[in-house]
């Protein structure tokens, strides 16, 4: 089963800037990518597609292309939201792939805002999806501090 399996990283997990680090800390995409990409192995596992699924046909292929199909859609929506949401310092949204009989899934993404971003866009772009992830949550309680500091000063 495992060489019918074809995962394609179509994104430097080290070289580009975490989603949310703005200026004050710039971090990387690669430890939310990889985390994202865990998880949806840990999915695959639960939801045991397995019989019958690598072969192509049937029930199991059928269903394990629409669980594919319904994450890739999620995840694209996500950082869509993320970028939608920073309006002008939306910028680019890196991927991590997974491919199926030669069609390539999005099962991870990063949003990484143009720098110089307002933390007050930056907190409205980490909270703009249906359910920010745990990333998501870190980075806007992060700003949110920064955010109270400003106003005690």
């Amino acid at each position: 089963m495992a060489r019918s399996f074809a995962i394609v990283l179509l994104v430097s997990l080290y070289t580009a800037p975490h989603a949310h680090a703005l200026d004050f800390g710039q971090k990387e995409c690669g430890p939310e990518l990889n985390a994202a990409y865990k998880n949806f192995l840990r999915e695959t596992r639960i939801n045991n597609f397995k019989t019958g699924a690598t072969s192509g046909s049937g029930k199991e292929a059928k269903r394990f292309t629409t669980y594919l199909k319904r994450t890739h859609k999620k995840i694209v929506k996500h950082e869509e939201a993320h970028k939608t949401a920073a309006g002008k310092w939306g910028g680019e949204i890196k991927y991590m792939y997974f491919t199926w009989w030669n069609i390539p899934y999005a099962v991870a993404g990063c949003h990484i805002p143009k720098r110089g971003m307002p933390l007050e866009v930056a907190l409205k772009s980490l909270l703009a999806p249906d359910q920010p992830s745990k990333w998501d949550l870190q980075g806007a309680e992060k700003i949110k501090a920064i955010l109270a500091a400003r106003k005690t000063r």
